[in-house]
């Protein structure tokens, strides 16, 4: 699947500069927060993504811009159980990372200090690695020492959530000169939960993410 995304965005360039000649070049970096929406909604867990990509003029004020990022995402959560001095506190942390491709189109808006630039459009993803972390701490009995119990497991492969994803993005970057700030979301569409590992089918695990970006011009 990463050599699809990297396949995909080589024909991509190809495809769109042999029709366009208003090309530049962008590096981007970001912070924010990541969740799961559906049914393994839980505690916003702290986001980033590095990349890059191209603005490509269609004419007018037009434009496409592909890029290529790698991005944190996931969740976190945290859950008590207590009586007088007995009790259990468990703590988890789903840490997913990404080659994520987003396509945006977007509307450039001329103004004297600086451009506006509004995009929307498709992103694809694929996992390319993460762990799973979980502790519990407590005792089940007055008597019973205090313990900590920690495991970790891989977030993708059997068991875990599925590799591929895919889903919307929209934003808005103001353009400097050559820098760049803007803030963005992605909503994923695509069902994570490997749904034959739960009674259940209709549990449902999708990606949300919002970052505010930095970038600059080349």
């Amino acid at each position: 699947m990463k050599k699809i995304l990297a396949f995909t965005l080589f024909v991509l360039m190809g495809v769109v500069t042999s029709f366009s000649q208003d090309i530049n070049f962008h590096a981007k970096a970001g912070v924010g927060f990541a969740n799961f929406t559906g049914d393994a909604n839980g505690d916003p867990l702290f986001s980033y993504k590095v990349g890059v990509g191209m603005n490509i003029g269609l004419g007018g004020h037009w434009e496409l811009h592909p890029d290529l990022f790698f991005v944190r995402k996931g969740m976190s959560n945290s859950a008590e159980v207590r009586s007088d001095d007995i009790g259990m506190k468990g703590d988890l942390t789903l840490n997913a990372c990404y080659l994520e491709l987003p396509v945006m189109a977007a509307y450039r808006i001329p103004l004297e200090r600086m451009d506006v630039v509004l995009y929307a459009g498709p992103y694809l993803a694929y996992g390319v690695g993460g762990k799973g972390k979980s502790t519990v701490t407590g005792r089940e009995d007055s008597d019973e020492p205090v313990r900590t119990i920690t495991e970790s497991q891989s977030v993708f492969g059997n068991g875990g959530l599925k590799r591929f994803d895919s889903g919307l993005g929209l934003g808005m970057d103001l353009e400097f000169g050559r820098f760049i700030a803007g803030i963005n979301v992605n909503i994923g569409l695509v069902n994570l939960a490997r749904t034959k590992d739960f009674d259940e089918d209709d549990i449902a695990v999708r990606n949300l993410a919002a970052h505010i970006s930095f970038g600059y011009k080349f």
